[in-house]
């Protein structure tokens, strides 16, 4: 799989733009003045579906005990706080709010993870 390779893109006119350019192409806009946005295409390491397995989760939770620590913590704590907050609809939101967190965190997490790689990368 090639690697993800970061793009810039001009604030002033969105297009497309090299690393390197102090002036945007495009539009003459000062990019030291106006900035650039940075994108960069994460992809391949784990999918949003690949990251409902049961298989994929407990992985993911064995290497990362600190997230899983927090999961289970947010997932004792919501049910409580939509306790206070709404009664037992409130428990209910916060049951769903704790799946939602228990399945999630993986994909989000890789996601992050990925992005500052190749922030750190592309800047460095």
């Amino acid at each position: 799989m090639g690697e993800n390779i970061p793009k810039y893109f001009c604030k002033s006119c969105g297009k497309e733009i090299t690393k390197e350019d102090t002036i945007c192409p495009h539009c003459s806009s000062d990019l030291k003045k106006v900035g650039k946005d940075i994108k960069v295409p994460v992809g391949g390491v784990l999918t949003f579906t690949g990251s409902l397995s049961i298989k994929t989760i407990k992985e993911f939770y064995e290497k990362n005990s600190k997230i899983k620590f927090l999961v289970i913590v947010a997932s004792i704590i919501s049910p409580f706080i939509g306790l206070f907050i709404a009664g037992i609809l409130g428990i209910i939101i916060g049951l769903i709010v704790s799946v939602i967190v228990y399945y999630s965190s993986p994909y989000a997490v890789t996601k992050v993870r990925e992005i500052k790689k190749y922030k750190s990368k592309s800047q460095g």
